[in-house]
């Protein structure tokens, strides 16, 4: 298990994080660029020093401020992919892969042995004599991970690593990424800023914002139960902060409106007069260009400010809305032509109180 408390002052930057991961799980880190993912990297890699706090894994301790203990990097059983897979252009895919296995002395048979399964769990065994040029950039991925792979890490820190990827090949390359990671019984450690690979890849997602961790839960609380404005954004969800009407316990009022919830008492545990969190789905949101005969509680109208087409390949759009409170809604590209959406439009939108999460 990995158990990490760090602080950094990196100039004017200060960097707090506190990380915990289970053997053979994935800690997703995302956020902004510049929010401090890459340096939790460093740090947990020993390429920089924190000033404070203490790194643990599997019982053994790799830094901790009190006593000051430090490990260096070579002496930590890591495995470190970055955004540049930065591999020898005159050497084969195999002598590559056995690189860092050379370095470290080993007898010729196991650095065979090893290089091989690195290989075949990667499926590239049939490019083992080829070249960096001879490949395409999700089989230089591979290789690259092969290298990783092969040194046998207890803590694998992969930094963007489908970013040097083009669009064509990211969503097979990510496939194939994701199969290998579930097989690993070490900890992984993976750095993104697409809110898309953090749910695809995590097991436990951490949001960093501006040098913290704002929020550590799996992908399916993140969605529904987002704990600031920041993570609400990067995730896609409608976030409001409101407090329960009184003497009804069935409306939340918002700063910028009135919400109608269900189940406030049951589903929240909250007092009837508290202050709470309200998530709604995008997708839970239905878009009309008419007025709507419906039983959803909550209708409003606002004319479309902007639509964002959702990476890869755009096949969901974003549509934002200056209703009253503000909404996003997502549908399908065929529904953006079948409606004939574009901004400036004057729309309908209508969800259902069910649809609404609320939470303290």
């Amino acid at each position: 298990m990995l158990s990490a408390t760090l602080h950094k002052r990196l100039g004017g930057f200060e960097l707090t994080a506190s990380l915990e991961a289970e053997p053979g799980t994935t800690l997703v880190l995302v956020g902004e660029s510049g929010a401090g993912k890459t340096s939790v990297l460093r740090l947990l890699a020993g390429l920089e020093r924190p000033d404070e706090g203490r790194i643990v894994l599997d019982g053994v301790t790799w830094f901790d401020g009190a006593r000051g203990l430090f490990v260096p990097p070579w002496d930590r059983a890591i495995g470190y992919l970055g955004q540049d897979y930065v591999l020898f252009p005159h050497f084969s895919v195999f002598d590559n892969v056995a690189f860092g296995l050379r370095t470290r002395r080993l007898p010729k048979s196991a650095i065979r042995a090893r290089v091989t399964d690195a290989l075949e769990q990667l499926g590239i065994a049939d490019l083992a004599d080829r070249r960096p040029d001879q490949l395409s950039g999700g089989q230089r991925q591979r290789v690259a991970l092969a290298r990783t792979l092969a040194l046998e890490p207890r803590l694998l820190l992969l930094d963007e690593p489908l970013s040097a990827v083009d669009l064509q090949t990211r969503r097979t390359v990510a496939r194939e990424l994701r199969r290998v990671l579930a097989q690993l019984s070490c900890v992984t450690i993976y750095v993104t800023h697409h809110p898309i690979e953090a749910l695809t890849f995590g097991d436990r997602i951490s949001v960093i914002e501006a040098g913290r961790v704002s929020q550590t839960d799996t992908a399916e609380v993140l969605l529904r139960r987002p704990r600031s404005p920041y993570a609400a954004e990067l995730l896609g969800v409608n976030l409001f902060r409101g407090t329960i009407r009184a003497g009804d316990p069935t409306t939340v009022v918002t700063d910028s409106g009135a919400i109608a919830v269900a189940g406030i008492e049951s589903e929240a545990g909250v007092e009837p007069d508290g202050e709470v969190w309200l998530a709604v789905n995008p997708r839970h949101i239905v878009l009309s260009v008419e007025p709507m005969s419906t039983s959803a509680q909550n209708v409003f109208e606002g004319k479309i400010t902007e639509l964002i087409p959702e990476p890869p390949m755009g096949e969901r759009v974003r549509v934002v809305l200056a209703t009253t409170p503000p909404l996003v809604a997502e549908v399908s590209e065929h529904a953006v032509t079948e409606l004939g959406l574009r901004p400036g439009l004057e729309v309908f939108t209508a969800f259902k109180a069910t649809g609404v999460t609320v939470y303290r």
